[in-house]
Protein backbone atom coordinates (compact mmCIF):
# COMPACT_ATOMS: atom_id res chain seq x y z
CA UNK A 1 0.00 0.00 0.00
CA UNK A 2 0.89 3.85 -0.46
CA UNK A 3 1.68 5.91 2.29
CA UNK A 4 1.48 9.78 1.98
CA UNK A 5 0.43 12.66 3.47
CA UNK A 6 -0.13 14.80 0.48
CA UNK A 7 -3.78 15.23 1.32
CA UNK A 8 -3.19 16.71 4.51
CA UNK A 9 -0.50 18.92 3.34
CA UNK A 10 -3.23 19.75 0.40
CA UNK A 11 -5.74 20.81 3.37
CA UNK A 12 -3.15 22.33 5.46
CA UNK A 13 -2.62 24.32 2.42
CA UNK A 14 -6.07 25.14 1.21
CA UNK A 15 -6.83 25.74 5.61
CA UNK A 16 -3.85 28.31 5.55
CA UNK A 17 -5.17 30.60 2.16
CA UNK A 18 -8.33 30.53 3.54
CA UNK A 19 -6.70 31.90 7.13
CA UNK A 20 -4.42 34.49 5.07
CA UNK A 21 -7.90 35.90 3.09
CA UNK A 22 -9.52 36.13 6.18
CA UNK A 23 -7.13 37.58 7.97
CA UNK A 24 -6.12 39.91 4.96
CA UNK A 25 -9.67 40.71 4.71
CA UNK A 26 -10.15 41.78 8.19
CA UNK A 27 -7.03 44.12 7.75
CA UNK A 28 -7.84 45.76 3.78
CA UNK A 29 -11.26 46.06 4.72
CA UNK A 30 -12.53 49.41 4.55
CA UNK A 31 -12.45 51.21 7.80
CA UNK A 32 -15.22 53.63 7.28
CA UNK A 33 -13.66 56.39 10.18
CA UNK A 34 -14.92 59.88 9.70
CA UNK A 35 -13.09 62.24 11.66
CA UNK A 36 -13.39 66.17 11.89
CA UNK A 37 -11.26 67.98 14.32
CA UNK A 38 -11.73 71.99 14.70
CA UNK A 39 -9.42 74.48 16.55
CA UNK A 40 -11.84 77.14 17.49
CA UNK A 41 -10.56 80.42 19.40
CA UNK A 42 -14.06 81.62 20.87
CA UNK A 43 -13.94 84.76 22.43
CA UNK A 44 -16.92 86.50 24.48
CA UNK A 45 -17.00 90.29 25.18
CA UNK A 46 -20.22 91.85 26.73
CA UNK A 47 -22.05 88.26 26.98
CA UNK A 48 -21.42 87.81 22.91
CA UNK A 49 -19.23 85.12 21.23
CA UNK A 50 -17.10 86.08 18.49
CA UNK A 51 -17.31 82.85 17.17
CA UNK A 52 -20.76 81.39 16.93
CA UNK A 53 -19.75 77.90 15.78
CA UNK A 54 -19.00 75.10 12.80
CA UNK A 55 -21.02 73.53 9.78
CA UNK A 56 -19.07 70.26 8.66
CA UNK A 57 -20.07 67.39 6.49
CA UNK A 58 -19.03 63.29 7.06
CA UNK A 59 -19.48 61.81 3.49
CA UNK A 60 -20.38 58.25 4.52
CA UNK A 61 -19.22 55.83 1.69
CA UNK A 62 -20.95 52.92 3.40
CA UNK A 63 -24.19 52.30 4.88
CA UNK A 64 -23.95 51.08 8.28
CA UNK A 65 -24.21 51.33 11.74
CA UNK A 66 -21.76 54.13 13.11
CA UNK A 67 -20.30 54.76 16.37
CA UNK A 68 -20.85 58.66 16.64
CA UNK A 69 -18.10 59.99 19.20
CA UNK A 70 -17.59 64.11 19.80
CA UNK A 71 -15.15 65.41 22.98
CA UNK A 72 -13.80 68.70 23.68
CA UNK A 73 -12.39 69.07 27.03
CA UNK A 74 -10.29 72.67 27.68
CA UNK A 75 -8.48 72.96 29.96
CA UNK A 76 -9.71 75.87 31.57
CA UNK A 77 -13.96 75.92 32.01
CA UNK A 78 -14.78 78.25 29.03
CA UNK A 79 -17.76 80.88 30.29
CA UNK A 80 -19.73 78.86 27.83
CA UNK A 81 -21.68 76.03 26.83
CA UNK A 82 -20.91 73.84 23.15
CA UNK A 83 -23.33 71.88 21.26
CA UNK A 84 -22.95 69.43 18.52
CA UNK A 85 -26.01 68.19 16.54
CA UNK A 86 -26.33 65.63 13.57
CA UNK A 87 -28.96 65.97 11.07
CA UNK A 88 -30.68 63.59 9.23
CA UNK A 89 -30.73 63.51 5.32
CA UNK A 90 -33.83 64.67 5.72
CA UNK A 91 -32.79 67.98 7.75
CA UNK A 92 -34.57 66.68 11.22
CA UNK A 93 -32.05 66.53 14.36
CA UNK A 94 -31.00 62.67 14.63
CA UNK A 95 -28.19 63.37 17.86
CA UNK A 96 -27.35 65.93 19.59
CA UNK A 97 -25.06 66.85 22.98
CA UNK A 98 -24.31 70.39 25.05
CA UNK A 99 -22.05 70.72 27.85
CA UNK A 100 -19.06 72.68 28.77
CA UNK A 101 -16.49 69.90 28.32
CA UNK A 102 -17.85 66.55 27.16
CA UNK A 103 -16.39 63.50 25.94
CA UNK A 104 -19.33 61.08 25.11
CA UNK A 105 -20.22 58.56 22.46
CA UNK A 106 -23.89 57.55 21.32
CA UNK A 107 -25.74 54.53 20.79
CA UNK A 108 -24.87 53.06 17.22
CA UNK A 109 -26.52 55.43 14.68
CA UNK A 110 -27.79 53.96 11.25
CA UNK A 111 -26.85 55.82 8.64
CA UNK A 112 -27.27 55.36 5.04
CA UNK A 113 -24.77 55.60 2.07
CA UNK A 114 -25.18 59.51 1.71
CA UNK A 115 -22.95 63.16 3.06
CA UNK A 116 -24.80 64.43 6.65
CA UNK A 117 -24.36 67.81 7.89
CA UNK A 118 -23.20 68.47 11.44
CA UNK A 119 -22.75 71.79 13.51
CA UNK A 120 -20.77 72.56 16.49
CA UNK A 121 -22.29 75.65 18.26
CA UNK A 122 -21.83 78.27 20.87
CA UNK A 123 -24.24 79.06 23.64
CA UNK A 124 -23.38 82.49 24.95
CA UNK A 125 -26.25 82.88 26.97
CA UNK A 126 -29.18 80.55 28.43
CA UNK A 127 -31.23 81.96 26.59
CA UNK A 128 -29.99 80.58 23.86
CA UNK A 129 -29.32 77.50 24.83
CA UNK A 130 -32.88 76.81 25.64
CA UNK A 131 -34.02 78.06 22.22
CA UNK A 132 -31.57 75.13 20.80
CA UNK A 133 -32.73 72.41 23.30
CA UNK A 134 -36.30 73.06 22.51
CA UNK A 135 -35.57 73.13 19.08
CA UNK A 136 -33.80 69.25 19.80
CA UNK A 137 -37.45 68.79 21.56
CA UNK A 138 -35.51 68.60 25.22
CA UNK A 139 -37.18 70.67 28.01
CA UNK A 140 -34.24 72.16 29.25
CA UNK A 141 -35.78 73.93 32.40
CA UNK A 142 -37.27 70.02 33.69
CA UNK A 143 -34.42 68.17 31.97
CA UNK A 144 -31.20 69.64 31.23
CA UNK A 145 -28.64 70.38 33.92
CA UNK A 146 -28.81 74.73 34.55
CA UNK A 147 -25.24 75.92 33.57
CA UNK A 148 -24.54 79.80 35.62
CA UNK A 149 -20.99 80.47 34.29
CA UNK A 150 -21.51 82.65 31.58
CA UNK A 151 -18.69 84.96 31.75
CA UNK A 152 -16.68 86.73 29.31
CA UNK A 153 -12.89 85.76 28.12
CA UNK A 154 -10.74 84.38 25.94
CA UNK A 155 -10.26 80.38 25.44
CA UNK A 156 -9.06 77.69 22.70
CA UNK A 157 -10.94 74.31 22.20
CA UNK A 158 -10.83 72.13 19.95
CA UNK A 159 -13.85 69.93 18.86
CA UNK A 160 -13.31 66.04 17.26
CA UNK A 161 -15.93 64.62 15.64
CA UNK A 162 -15.62 61.17 14.55
CA UNK A 163 -18.01 58.65 13.16
CA UNK A 164 -17.02 55.20 12.83
CA UNK A 165 -18.87 51.89 11.34
CA UNK A 166 -18.99 49.39 14.67
CA UNK A 167 -16.92 46.78 14.34
CA UNK A 168 -16.58 44.30 17.19
CA UNK A 169 -18.45 41.62 15.29
CA UNK A 170 -15.37 41.32 13.00
CA UNK A 171 -13.10 40.99 15.58
CA UNK A 172 -15.22 38.49 16.96
CA UNK A 173 -15.61 36.11 13.64
CA UNK A 174 -11.22 36.92 13.60
CA UNK A 175 -10.93 35.49 16.79
CA UNK A 176 -13.15 32.30 16.25
CA UNK A 177 -11.24 32.24 13.02
CA UNK A 178 -7.82 31.99 14.29
CA UNK A 179 -8.42 29.52 16.98
CA UNK A 180 -10.26 27.56 14.60
CA UNK A 181 -7.39 27.88 12.59
CA UNK A 182 -5.24 26.74 15.39
CA UNK A 183 -6.88 24.08 16.26
CA UNK A 184 -7.34 22.12 12.71
CA UNK A 185 -3.10 22.25 12.07
CA UNK A 186 -2.24 21.03 15.59
CA UNK A 187 -4.59 18.45 15.12
CA UNK A 188 -3.46 17.79 11.59
CA UNK A 189 0.19 17.56 12.54
CA UNK A 190 -0.78 15.36 15.73
CA UNK A 191 -1.79 13.06 13.67
CA UNK A 192 0.77 13.61 10.91
CA UNK A 193 3.15 12.93 13.86
CA UNK A 194 1.80 10.38 15.60
CA UNK A 195 -1.39 8.35 13.84
CA UNK A 196 0.84 7.27 10.92
CA UNK A 197 0.55 8.28 7.17
CA UNK A 198 -2.94 7.71 5.30
CA UNK A 199 -2.73 4.03 3.77
CA UNK A 200 -3.91 4.14 0.15
CA UNK A 201 -4.44 0.84 -1.92
CA UNK A 202 -3.28 0.38 -5.65
CA UNK A 203 -6.38 1.08 -6.95
CA UNK A 204 -6.48 4.25 -4.93
CA UNK A 205 -2.33 5.31 -5.92
CA UNK A 206 -4.24 5.19 -9.52
CA UNK A 207 -7.23 7.25 -9.46
CA UNK A 208 -4.86 10.00 -7.26
CA UNK A 209 -2.42 10.13 -9.91
CA UNK A 210 -4.92 10.81 -12.32
CA UNK A 211 -6.59 13.38 -9.93
CA UNK A 212 -3.00 15.00 -9.88
CA UNK A 213 -3.02 15.05 -13.42
CA UNK A 214 -6.15 16.63 -14.04
CA UNK A 215 -5.21 19.14 -11.44
CA UNK A 216 -2.08 19.80 -13.26
CA UNK A 217 -3.91 20.62 -16.44
CA UNK A 218 -6.47 23.13 -14.49
CA UNK A 219 -4.00 24.80 -13.62
CA UNK A 220 -2.20 25.68 -17.11
CA UNK A 221 -5.28 26.33 -18.60
CA UNK A 222 -6.71 28.77 -15.82
CA UNK A 223 -2.68 29.91 -15.60
CA UNK A 224 -2.77 30.80 -19.27
CA UNK A 225 -6.43 32.25 -19.58
CA UNK A 226 -5.36 34.84 -16.34
CA UNK A 227 -2.16 35.73 -18.30
CA UNK A 228 -4.04 36.36 -21.58
CA UNK A 229 -6.76 38.07 -19.97
CA UNK A 230 -4.06 40.38 -17.69
CA UNK A 231 -2.24 41.28 -20.83
CA UNK A 232 -5.59 41.92 -22.77
CA UNK A 233 -6.38 44.42 -19.55
CA UNK A 234 -9.34 42.07 -18.76
CA UNK A 235 -8.09 40.42 -16.03
CA UNK A 236 -7.15 43.78 -13.86
CA UNK A 237 -11.11 45.06 -14.23
CA UNK A 238 -12.55 42.06 -11.90
CA UNK A 239 -9.54 40.35 -9.04
CA UNK A 240 -6.30 41.81 -8.08
CA UNK A 241 -3.24 39.08 -9.59
CA UNK A 242 -2.96 37.99 -5.65
CA UNK A 243 -6.73 37.01 -5.64
CA UNK A 244 -6.26 35.54 -8.80
CA UNK A 245 -3.19 32.80 -7.38
CA UNK A 246 -5.23 31.70 -4.48
CA UNK A 247 -8.57 31.04 -6.38
CA UNK A 248 -6.37 29.25 -8.92
CA UNK A 249 -4.86 27.17 -6.50
CA UNK A 250 -8.26 26.56 -4.65
CA UNK A 251 -9.95 25.60 -7.94
CA UNK A 252 -7.04 22.79 -8.78
CA UNK A 253 -7.66 22.01 -5.35
CA UNK A 254 -11.29 21.36 -5.92
CA UNK A 255 -11.02 19.11 -9.21
CA UNK A 256 -8.30 17.28 -7.38
CA UNK A 257 -10.69 16.69 -4.28
CA UNK A 258 -13.85 16.18 -6.23
CA UNK A 259 -12.36 14.08 -8.47
CA UNK A 260 -10.78 11.64 -6.04
CA UNK A 261 -13.84 11.46 -3.65
CA UNK A 262 -16.39 10.62 -6.76
CA UNK A 263 -13.65 7.99 -7.58
CA UNK A 264 -13.20 6.76 -3.78
CA UNK A 265 -9.41 7.86 -4.00
CA UNK A 266 -10.03 10.54 -1.47
CA UNK A 267 -10.27 9.12 2.09
CA UNK A 268 -7.26 6.77 2.79
CA UNK A 269 -8.26 3.05 3.92
CA UNK A 270 -7.18 3.24 7.30
CA UNK A 271 -8.65 7.10 7.95
CA UNK A 272 -12.68 7.66 9.29
CA UNK A 273 -14.81 8.77 7.33
CA UNK A 274 -16.73 11.14 9.77
CA UNK A 275 -13.21 12.51 10.92
CA UNK A 276 -12.88 14.14 7.30
CA UNK A 277 -16.58 15.25 6.89
CA UNK A 278 -15.95 16.94 10.66
CA UNK A 279 -12.78 18.97 9.23
CA UNK A 280 -14.29 19.95 6.03
CA UNK A 281 -17.19 21.09 7.90
CA UNK A 282 -15.21 22.71 10.75
CA UNK A 283 -13.14 24.75 7.75
CA UNK A 284 -16.46 25.54 5.68
CA UNK A 285 -18.20 27.27 9.33
CA UNK A 286 -15.00 29.34 9.42
CA UNK A 287 -15.24 30.27 5.86
CA UNK A 288 -18.57 31.41 5.93
CA UNK A 289 -18.31 33.79 8.95
CA UNK A 290 -15.12 35.05 7.01
CA UNK A 291 -17.62 35.53 4.07
CA UNK A 292 -20.43 37.29 6.32
CA UNK A 293 -17.54 39.60 7.36
CA UNK A 294 -16.57 40.47 3.79
CA UNK A 295 -20.07 41.57 2.98
CA UNK A 296 -20.64 43.95 5.89
CA UNK A 297 -17.26 45.17 5.26
CA UNK A 298 -17.20 45.25 1.75
CA UNK A 299 -14.12 43.46 1.08
CA UNK A 300 -16.02 41.07 -0.59
CA UNK A 301 -16.32 43.15 -3.73
CA UNK A 302 -14.60 46.88 -3.50
CA UNK A 303 -14.44 48.84 -6.75
CA UNK A 304 -15.95 46.37 -8.77
CA UNK A 305 -13.48 43.79 -8.15
CA UNK A 306 -13.07 40.92 -6.52
CA UNK A 307 -11.25 41.37 -2.97
CA UNK A 308 -9.43 39.08 -0.59
CA UNK A 309 -12.54 37.99 1.34
CA UNK A 310 -13.70 36.18 -2.10
CA UNK A 311 -11.04 33.91 -1.38
CA UNK A 312 -13.43 32.78 1.59
CA UNK A 313 -16.23 32.36 -0.05
CA UNK A 314 -14.45 30.57 -2.82
CA UNK A 315 -13.10 27.84 -0.07
CA UNK A 316 -16.35 27.76 1.75
CA UNK A 317 -17.59 26.57 -1.92
CA UNK A 318 -15.00 23.96 -2.13
CA UNK A 319 -15.48 22.32 1.35
CA UNK A 320 -19.22 22.13 0.84
CA UNK A 321 -18.68 20.55 -2.71
CA UNK A 322 -16.56 17.85 -1.28
CA UNK A 323 -18.69 17.75 1.47
CA UNK A 324 -21.53 16.70 -1.08
CA UNK A 325 -19.52 14.58 -3.52
CA UNK A 326 -18.37 12.67 -0.37
CA UNK A 327 -22.22 12.45 0.18
CA UNK A 328 -22.77 11.55 -3.17
CA UNK A 329 -19.93 8.99 -3.10
CA UNK A 330 -21.40 7.17 -0.12
CA UNK A 331 -25.26 7.21 -1.43
CA UNK A 332 -23.51 5.88 -4.46
CA UNK A 333 -21.42 3.06 -3.12
CA UNK A 334 -24.77 1.94 -0.77
CA UNK A 335 -26.84 1.35 -4.05
CA UNK A 336 -24.05 -0.46 -5.15
CA UNK A 337 -23.61 -2.85 -2.63
CA UNK A 338 -27.87 -3.10 -2.61
CA UNK A 339 -28.14 -4.00 -6.20
CA UNK A 340 -24.93 -6.66 -4.95
CA UNK A 341 -27.42 -8.00 -2.45
CA UNK A 342 -29.98 -8.17 -4.49
CA UNK A 343 -28.35 -10.18 -7.65
CA UNK A 344 -26.94 -12.90 -4.96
Amino acid sequence: MKQNNTGRIIAMIVLTIAFIALVFGFACSPKNTRKTEVNANVIVENGEATYRGFRGEFNIARAGKYDIHVNWWPEDDPGFISGFVLYDLDGSILSFCTGQKVQAGFLPIRLEKAEYRFEIKIFDSEERLNEFLNDCGEDYTSDGDEFTGYRDGQWHVTYTITASLATKWMLFILAIGCVMYAVLMALIIFRMCHEGKPEYDERQKLVNGKAYEYGFYTMLVLSVIYVLAWFMGIADEFLSPGVAVMLITLIVAAVVGIYNVLNDGYIAVNAYEVRVIAALSAILAVNVLATIGGIRTGSLIKDGKLGISSVNAFCGLLMLALIVAIVIRKARNKKEDDDEELEA
